[in-house]
């Protein structure tokens, strides 16, 4: 499964402290399944379907900052959680308040990730997981720009990322 490493990567790469205490960043998957068919004598497709628990931490920013950074995440890697018939219920999410200023967070996504397999001449199988198509919508900007991720980020007048001098 690719999702889970896709994902932590962008966090750990957002907010870098996560990357240097990656035990407040906690990912786990308690239900999946695989849904298979057959394709024809030479193909046995599969799809890995799971749901991802993401827990972080001691999170000591803007749940916002959270949002903002899995939305445009789902755009390319499960654009179906954004359309309107999922939208309304795509990410469930719980927030254990610690401290006025510090809360850990966790939401669950329901992730998919198809699997194309083609028997080879050999006797073996040529496997590929088939990417999502990029982006959803084709005739529209990215929600973030192809530059890194959070950049600068403004709530409410501070800046929070990077952390104002």
């Amino acid at each position: 499964m690719r999702k889970p490493g896709s994902l932590r990567a962008v966090f750990e790469t957002a907010f870098p402290d996560l990357a240097q205490d990656p035990a407040r960043l906690r990912m786990w998957i308690e239900q999946g399944h695989v849904k298979c068919w057959a394709g024809g004598a030479d193909r046995l497709n599969f799809t890995q379907a799971y749901t991802l628990t993401v827990v972080l931490e001691g999170w000591r920013l803007p749940s916002i900052l959270i949002w903002a950074l899995l939305i445009d995440w789902l755009r390319i890697q499960q654009p179906d959680l954004l359309t309107p018939g999922k939208a309304e219920t795509a990410i469930p999410f719980e927030a254990d308040i610690i401290t006025a200023e510090e809360a850990d967070i966790s939401f669950d996504l329901d992730l998919t990730e198809p699997v194309r397999v083609t028997r080879r001449d050999d006797g073996g199988f040529d496997m590929i997981v088939v990417a999502e198509p990029d982006p959803l919508f084709p005739d529209l900007a990215p929600l973030l720009p192809a530059r890194p991720l959070l950049e600068t980020v403004w709530v409410d007048g501070v800046q929070l990322v990077p952390d104002a001098p």
